[in-house]
């Protein structure tokens, strides 16, 4: 403990130490005046509805409606307070909305796994023990205006951010140089699509992407408890990673013993059982759970796309239901059969090869694939590879690394205009693509050109996902082969298969 603290002390006085605590100082500072900005689509209210869900009905979250501001009609479309029905309007959603801002109304029931509820309802609970009698207003209410609402709100996302500029820095140093750990924790801290999506928009892909990169690199290290719970932890709070189970599970079996994955299986089942013991006992509400999260994800008439620009936006389905008919089959079995093709490719490089990278890039082309051809997507669900590519680069010897820091950059990129175009041009019509800014030329055009638009950047998404397939299939990547300043070893987790004296040799990460 002692001699830890001494080199966190010798570093925070070092050159590498000011520089790392002027970055930090720099990303707490520019995401202050963005998370006074309410968001989009009533996102943020919504979810502090569901904190007050929370505080008043405790035992009974997913049998009880939550009510507030957002969008007019029924729940669904994976949004929270969205709805799956047929489209009516720009974008794809009925028209007359008010896309979220405040006047609007909505009956929702929660259909996110219980942590993201309680989360927030901490946050209300928070909120009306000491801030609420100042205010006068419930903090869902404050949060349907710009100001301190939103600020308020977003602190736990602040924190997350934070947290992962940290842990992304600390992991970069244990492999490469101090400036290269500086450049990577500064990309990620200042990513234009980590701004947009949660200090500016309020959404909560960033907080579970701090968890699911623990469980990585806690997996890569041998910490399959720790692994384990931040995995579980992730799921709980959004219930895309569970797309990742199936990859890193195989992994385990491939290059692990059966204890092993025993270790990392037990902690994270009882780290769910954990969050689920409140909707289990007293009241049964797992099948409600389960239900409200089915059926305004991904039912028949929840739309393919709402604003991702992926697959079948190219092909002209950008309007069309997941029930619709692709070739004769129904649109939403092509998706998931396109989609379960690339896990089986990420699969197969996992079981050929086993260095670390090849699983983290694996999980990479298996986000962004998600995306492009499964059904019920939306502006923002491109944004775990950001932090998966980010990984990689991490992972990566300096002779490899060209490839997946453009991946990386493109990626990057791709999420934001994504997010950005989606909301300036499609459900919003004239709204405010950027904070704090009008522009009416800038939504005007989007709005006029949405489509074209749309079909630009879906091939762009194609282009970039190809280029991904041919980096991960070509193997343009290996395991460093020699220590030094910018360059450690790339550790491969010994497995059963290697025999006794492979596992009692030390494994380096």
């Amino acid at each position: 403990m002692y001699r830890s603290s001494a080199q966190i002390k010798r570093f925070l006085f070092s050159r590498e130490g000011a520089l790392f605590i002027v970055l930090f100082m720099a990303a707490m500072l520019i995401r202050i005046p963005l998370m006074t900005f309410r968001g989009y689509y009533a996102d943020l209210s919504t979810y502090l509805r569901w904190g007050e869900t929370v505080t008043q009905h405790f035992t009974s979250i997913y049998t009880t409606a939550a009510t507030g501001s957002g969008f007019p009609g029924n729940p669904g479309g994976g949004f929270p307070g969205g709805f799956g029905g047929p489209p009516g309007g720009p974008g794809g959603f009925p028209s007359g909305g008010s896309g979220g801002l405040p006047g609007a109304s909505f009956n929702s029931a929660i259909n996110y796994p219980p942590a993201t509820p309680y989360l927030f309802g901490a946050i209300v609970y928070l909120y009306n023990q000491f801030l609420e009698p100042s205010f006068h207003a419930s903090l869902s209410t404050l949060a349907a205006t710009n100001g301190i609402g939103p600020f308020l709100a977003k602190l736990p996302l602040l924190l997350a951010d934070i947290a992962a500029f940290v842990y992304l820095s600390v992991q970069a140093r244990k492999r490469h140089s101090a400036a290269f750990a500086l450049i990577v924790s500064a990309s990620y801290a200042f990513s234009p699509a980590l701004l947009y999506n949660g200090a500016v928009w309020g959404q909560t892909d960033g907080f579970v992407s701090f968890p699911l990169l623990v469980a990585l690199f806690s997996l890569l290290s041998e910490s399959y408890v720790l692994a384990g719970i931040s995995l579980a932890l992730a799921i709980l709070l959004k219930p895309q990673p569970v797309i990742f189970v199936p990859l890193i599970l195989l992994y385990l079996a491939r290059w692990t013993d059966w204890k092993r994955l025993l270790r990392f299986a037990a902690a994270a089942l009882l780290m769910v059982l954990l969050f689920l013991l409140p909707i289990l006992i007293p009241h049964f509400q797992l099948v409600a759970m389960l239900n409200n999260m089915q059926t305004t994800s991904y039912s028949d008439n929840a739309l393919l796309t709402s604003n991702a620009f992926n697959f079948w936006w190219l092909i002209g389905y950008a309007h069309q239901s997941i029930g619709s008919t692709f070739l004769g089959i129904k649109s939403g079995t092509v998706g998931t059969l396109l989609f379960v093709g690339v896990t089986l490719v990420s699969a197969i490089q996992i079981w050929r090869h086993r260095q670390p990278l090849a699983l983290c890039l694996g999980l990479a082309v298996q986000a962004f694939g998600f995306f492009l051809f499964m059904g019920g997507q939306h502006e923002r669900y491109l944004f775990f590879f950001i932090p998966l590519a980010l990984a990689s680069v991490i992972l990566a010897p300096r002779s490899s690394r060209p490839h997946l820091v453009a991946l990386y950059i493109l990626g990057t990129l791709l999420c934001f205009l994504n997010m950005g175009v989606g909301v300036g041009g499609g459900s919003f019509g004239n709204s405010q693509p950027i904070p704090f800014a009008s522009l009416p030329s800038l939504s005007s055009y989007l709005s006029a050109n949405f489509d074209a638009v749309g079909q630009f950047l879906a091939l762009l998404h194609l282009i970039t996902f190809c280029y991904l397939l041919a980096v991960y299939l070509t193997q343009r990547y290996e395991p460093a082969t020699r220590s030094g300043p910018e360059e450690t070893p790339t550790l491969a987790i010994t497995g059963s298969q290697a025999g006794n004296a492979a596992q009692s040799s030390p494994v380096l990460l």
